[in-house]
């Protein structure tokens, strides 16, 4: 049964029970769905460019329009692997929290979607495009709900002290990573079958709780990515105070505009990296092991991306945080490599069951 407060809230948003929610969740998912494929469609511009380039034996430029398709395809990826979190937590939505959790993820998803159907990255103008539209109404729909739930909590309960960041201290993960050499404690940690711990052994692990103190320091590198992914932003700050010190007041608002950007990619990084925190401390088998790791796997790419050659303007050798970024990125893939070979398809084909016309081995989470 849903507490009181649970079902006062959800009224407020227009739902009578939590199964409600969850049929509207999944109505909102099957648009998104749709703007997935449409997305997908429009990729065909670049090979078509690439072909016209080639006709007239312009093999460079034939090549640089196959990157760009290529980088599309791994943002689309990207979305794919962030709407699996969805599939796998609608059917888990039971209160608010896990309603907000899974609206945040919804809406993670429509942006990008909205990012990759939008006149400024396919030059069209997207007033009479439906896909684009209707995610439009998603992302209202969707603000809506989380704005009531966040505004009904803050009525509701005593504000918290937040930290700086949402990337928590040692102490915030629950897990005291200090007595790691002592015997597990938890007896869930020693009920290991011998196929997984030959697989984790394939990785170079003797129990589930050195792969968690593992990803515990993949963690930690990312947080010093992320605090220089910030700082990186001071730069749009520094460019529209010159801007303004000129009297250009417009080029000063685009570079702020910039960085309110930024800022939200680093709010969704955030985001992302909350599923890694949920999930960590319940890695106790090669399933949860690989779903933490491809978790933690996309927010290293993210970071990885935000601090970029290409997108900060300044080549990556020096710089220690996106070498170690690096170097993660390889240690993980190692890993998710080893556990691919051996346990190939078991946890992915349940998975899919609900996402039609695709092919399962692009959905590799």
């Amino acid at each position: 049964m849903e507490a009181e407060s649970d079902l006062e809230l959800i009224k407020e948003c227009g739902f009578s029970s939590f199964d409600e929610v969850v049929q509207r969740i999944n109505e909102l998912v099957n648009i998104m769905r749709v703007g997935r494929i449409k997305a997908e469609k429009n990729l065909d511009r670049f090979q078509n460019q690439a072909k016209i380039y080639l006709k007239d034996g312009q093999r460079d430029k034939a090549k640089k329009e196959l990157a760009k398709k290529k980088k599309k395809e791994e943002k689309i990826k990207t979305f794919d692997n962030q709407f699996n979190v969805i599939l796998e937590k609608i059917k888990e939505v039971k209160n608010i929290n896990q309603m907000q959790q899974v609206l945040n993820a919804t809406k993670y998803c429509n942006n990008l979607l909205l990012a990759e159907l939008s006149q400024e990255e396919t030059g069209e103008p997207t007033e009479g495009v439906k896909e684009y539209q209707d995610l439009l109404e998603n992302d209202k729909e969707i603000t809506k709900y989380t704005e009531i739930i966040i505004a009904f909590k803050k009525k509701n309960t005593q504000p918290k002290p937040k930290p700086v960041n949402n990337f928590p201290s040692d102490n915030d993960m629950g897990y005291n990573f200090n007595q790691m050499n002592k015997p597990p404690s938890n007896d869930s940690y020693n009920n290991i079958s011998s196929s997984e711990l030959d697989l984790i052994r394939e990785c170079g692990f003797n129990s589930f709780e050195e792969v968690v103190k593992k990803i515990y320091e993949f963690v930690k590198i990312m947080k010093a990515g992320r605090i220089k992914a910030e700082k990186n932003l001071d730069r749009y700050q520094n460019q529209a105070k010159n801007y303004l010190k000129e009297g250009q007041k417009d080029l000063a608002k685009k570079e702020l505009i910039k960085k309110k950007k930024k800022e939200e990619k680093i709010k969704s990084l955030d985001t992302q990296f909350n599923v890694v925190l949920e999930k960590l401390n319940e890695v106790k088998n090669i399933t949860q092991m690989q779903q933490v790791l491809n978790a933690t796997k996309y927010c290293n790419k993210l970071l990885l991306a935000e601090l970029s050659q290409e997108e900060t303007g300044e080549p990556t050798e020096g710089v220690k945080e996106y070498q170690d970024l690096i170097e993660n990125d390889k240690e993980i893939t190692k890993y998710t490599k080893i556990i691919a070979k051996n346990n190939k398809g078991e946890y992915n084909n349940n998975q899919f069951a609900n996402y039609p016309n695709d092919n399962i081995d692009n959905y590799n989470i």
